[in-house]
């Protein structure tokens, strides 16, 4: 009975460092993703495609059900990007806002 526990725990501590390992080359992919400006437009705009910033609710149950799926597609990134390279996202949004026009801006002309 022992080396059937011992072997669950073998096969337990396998997957978790696999698992471990196939997350870390998901943040090198990320962090690659997000050193350049066309990555970090290319995933500023998807995030934000996958209203991952705005409500799902729409009255219609199944179209919230879409809404929610593509949120969690947009969630799951949002996430990695944050785990792998939290300051890649601050100047991801930073650069995002720069290209939005000034709502600041009293003139008229």
């Amino acid at each position: 009975m022992d080396d059937l526990y011992a072997n669950e725990e073998k096969i337990k501590r396998r997957a978790e460092k696999a698992a471990l390992a196939r997350l870390a080359q998901d943040d090198i992919v990320l962090q690659n993703l997000m050193a350049s400006d066309l990555g970090r437009r290319w995933t500023h705009d998807l995030i934000a495609s996958c209203g991952i910033w705005t409500s799902t609710f729409t009255g219609d149950a199944l179209s919230g059900a879409f809404n929610e799926g593509r949120r969690s597609v947009g969630l799951f990134i949002f996430a990695g990007v944050m785990r792998a390279c939290p300051d890649a996202y601050i100047q991801m949004m930073r650069e995002a806002n720069a290209g939005r026009p000034d709502d600041t801006d009293d003139t008229d002309e």
